[in-house]
Parts: structure tokens; C-alpha cells; sequence
């Protein structure tokens, strides 16, 4: 079982257009592909390093920090 999280209560941020909150939004676009390994597999430690950077990124444009985290 790997476990993904996101988001202390002072760090909430959204991507209005979207639909979902930065972290979700990565996260299914990861899943579907977009963190996909040389192999063209999506692991747990590959998912965790394309949501470090894509949710930080983003919410630091929104002046906000959100650090995703995984434990498996």
C-alpha cells in the first residue's frame, strides 16, 4: 500500500479552471501518464518525484507552500 498527501490547513490552494485542488489535479495526470517511467510505468517513487515538483511549482505561484508527501 503507498499512501500520497497533501495540504496542512494553512495550505490550501485550487486550480479554479480545472475543477480540482493543485495536488489532485497532478495526481490523476500523473496516473494517466504524465509520470510515466523510461519503462513507460508509473511507480509510487516516480509519481512522488512528478508531484514534488508540479504541486510546488504551482502553488508557489499562488504564494502558497504545499508539499506533497508518500509513505509506502
Amino acid at each position: 500500500m503507498t499512501l500520497f498527501t497533501t495540504v496542512a490547513c494553512q495550505e490550501v490552494t485550487t486550480l479554479t479552471k480545472q475543477g480540482h485542488g493543485i495536488f489532485t489535479y497532478y495526481f490523476l495526470k500523473g496516473l494517466t501518464g504524465e509520470a510515466k517511467n523510461a519503462d513507460g510505468a508509473v511507480t509510487p517513487r516516480g509519481l512522488y518525484n512528478y508531484l514534488q515538483s508540479k504541486v510546488q511549482d504551482t502553488a508557489n505561484l499562488q504564494n502558497r507552500e504545499q508539499p506533497p508527501s508518500w509513505r509506502s
